[in-house]
């Protein structure tokens, strides 16, 4: 098992366990990689906006053997999810005004989620003001 980030080990943590996981905007796939290893979650969803990211993530997957567990999706924000498809969705890694941003375009696959690990880079206080106004529940 490879070593992850103390940010993505925060991340995991913070999602603790759950059936499916949505890893919007997943670049490597380490911690897709790192919650099925630890048997937090069943089945990852990962997708990324760009080829080159899902690339790196495919060939981390099939390092590790996980092909069967983890599946690559090429979109933007949550457009590539279903409702309810993820009982855990995490949007880590990008700016609080692009996260509220892909909320807004996506309410139906957002709000059928259980949890939502948002993880901002900057404007942290605009998306908590955003989540607030949008009838979210920040917990922590």
């Amino acid at each position: 098992m490879e070593t992850i980030s103390p940010r993505l080990q925060k991340i995991k943590e913070t999602v603790g366990t759950c059936t499916c996981l949505g890893d919007v905007g997943t670049d490597h796939a380490l911690l897709p990689a790192a919650m099925i290893q630890e048997g937090r979650c069943s089945h990852v969803i990962a997708s990324d906006l760009r080829k080159g990211p899902l690339a790196a993530a495919d060939k981390n997957i099939r390092r590790f053997g996980l092909e069967d567990k983890i599946e690559l999706r090429l979109g933007g924000g949550l457009t590539v999810y279903s409702p309810s498809e993820c009982d855990a969705i995490v949007i880590a890694g990008m700016g609080g005004l692009l996260i509220a941003q892909i909320l807004t375009d996506s309410p139906e696959i957002a709000q059928t989620a259980e949890r939502l690990i948002l993880q901002p880079n900057t404007c942290q206080p605009e998306l908590r003001r955003y989540l607030l106004e949008h009838g979210y529940e920040i917990l922590d």
